[in-house]
């Protein structure tokens, strides 16, 4: 029998909120975890079924007209197991991201190359604050789907919020940085010293952290 995951942790969580099938839990993860545990999405289909292996939830044979479908549910044994892994410290944050990626070794391409990731990153935190307004103005036009679970969902929503519009200042701030770069990205004396006065300035602001 396979361990369990987080992913697998994750699932249980959604079956903890509500039972579902698995193209329910699909439109669940599509709606909130891809954005902060998009592995679930490409396993979402295998999860429910090694939770039953494990005892963590039950299957159910249902109907939606003529069609079958297997509705998913946890079991008491899921709760303990969803309580124990929540009450234990979760991992450290892990960022990837290729785009930042190829920003970390632009000096093997050209300026005009580096600008067009720096605007990648932009053009993507923007994509992301569009969903957050939307989702916003769902909310408080259409009310909540899980009256229960607004706090929580506020919470998120917030963190994602401040994360993706942190990245969209970062990324106009870098573009305004390299504007005058040359296009040989190699280090020179000049964008060097600058460097040295950022380093300085972030210092002096975050001293007392």
């Amino acid at each position: 029998m396979k361990d369990l995951t987080s992913t697998s942790y994750a699932v249980l969580g959604l079956l903890a909120i509500r039972p579902s099938s698995s193209y329910e839990l699909a439109k669940q993860v599509a709606r909130g975890l891809r954005f902060t545990w998009p592995r679930a999405e490409g396993r979402i289909y295998d999860e429910p079924k090694l939770l039953v292996e494990h005892g963590f939830a039950r299957v159910k044979q249902e109907h939606t007209g003529k069609r079958p479908r297997s509705v998913y549910s946890i079991t008491p044994a899921g709760r303990r197991a969803l309580e124990t892994w929540l009450a234990a410290p979760g991992a450290a944050l892990v960022f990837e991201y290729e785009a930042l990626l190829k920003v970390t070794f632009a000096e093997h391409a050209t300026r005009t190359e580096l600008v067009a990731n720096l605007e990648t990153i932009r053009d993507h935190a923007a994509t992301n604050l569009a969903i957050g307004r939307t989702m916003a103005d769902d909310h408080l036009t259409n009310g909540p789907r899980f009256p229960e679970r607004v706090p929580l969902n506020g919470l998120m929503w917030n963190f994602l919020w401040s994360l993706h519009g942190a990245l969209h200042d970062w990324a106009e701030w870098a573009l305004a940085q390299v504007a005058d770069w040359p296009q040989d990205l190699h280090a020179t004396a000049e964008i060097s010293a600058r460097t040295d006065e950022l380093f300085r300035a972030a210092l002096r602001t975050t001293r007392g952290r």
